[in-house]
């Protein structure tokens, strides 16, 4: 049995093509929600290190779960497990599903697309009988966890102190890293009002891009469309990721834009 969480990069929006470089493959993807009207809460939020940036071995599996500040810290706190666990299982097997599409009208281009995110019910149900908790934030906007699967060492490394995040733009968001036998991508998002859904739709859109560079079926259609030329494209994905990690996050502190990078090996990803 299958559990689907269907996620939308819903409407028309301007954005990049995917980047494709590394010792393999890596790409970037860009998701640009419409503002709305009321005031975002703040993206310049201090949280721990771990948090901004994640280790990463191969004996264990990391991943940040979020949550909205509740009125009871133990409500905020379920949901923020409950939002983990789905993104811990994801983290180790999830397949991507979803097609999509550019236009381009004259000098103008606009990109619209759907996927499913699929995660089989047995890991889901694998990773709640084996995962821990290992630190627990509450910030002004927000409460997230962080947990894992697999073997934990030097819990005591794991500071739980607050800082900002950088100024300047990582290296990572300039050039992808380049580490035989592991693809990069990036995923990004505009600022939601709530600040958990702008970093679960960047991380989203990275997952998607890691998927992208495995395989991508294209086709075209060009036509005529009051007298100009219209080319209609097509990108249909559809991929099992195996341990798609999460290794870094970073906001725009002027701009609001959330990055994080991802990462995965090819080693696990062979028959993709």
């Amino acid at each position: 049995m299958i559990m689907k969480r269907r996620m939308g990069l819903s409407g028309k929006f301007i954005s990049a093509l995917f980047i494709i470089s590394v010792f393999g493959c890596g790409g970037i993807s860009n998701d640009s929600p419409k503002r709305l009207e009321d005031k975002p809460q703040s993206a310049i939020h201090g949280f721990p290190d771990w948090f901004w940036n994640m280790s990463s071995n191969e004996s264990q599996i990391l991943a940040v779960g979020y949550s909205e500040n509740y009125f009871r810290e133990e409500s905020s706190k379920a949901q923020a497990l409950q939002n983990g666990l789905e993104t811990l299982a994801k983290s180790i097997s999830v397949r991507i599903k979803g097609e999509q599409g550019f236009w381009n009208v004259g000098s103008q281009m606009a990109i619209a697309g759907d996927f499913e995110e699929a995660v089989d019910d047995g890991m889901l149900q694998r990773v709640g009988d084996n995962y821990k908790v290992l630190r627990t934030y509450k910030s002004e906007s927000m409460t997230i966890v962080l947990l894992s699967f697999g073997e934990t060492s030097n819990l005591d490394e794991i500071d739980n102190e607050a800082i900002k995040p950088a100024e300047v733009e990582p290296k990572w968001l300039k050039e992808l890293p380049q580490t035989r036998g592991y693809i990069y991508a990036i995923g990004s998002s505009s600022q939601y009002f709530r600040e958990t859904q702008s970093w679960l739709s960047a991380e989203r859109n990275a997952r998607v891009a890691l998927a992208s560079t495995l395989g991508i079926k294209l086709r075209g259609l060009v036509k005529q469309l009051d007298q100009q030329i219209e080319i209609v494209e097509a990108a249909e994905v559809d991929v099992e990721l195996n341990r798609a990690q999460i290794l870094s996050r970073w906001v725009h502190p002027q701009m609001g834009i959330y990055y994080v990078l991802a990462r995965m090996p090819l080693l696990d990803n062979k028959d993709a």
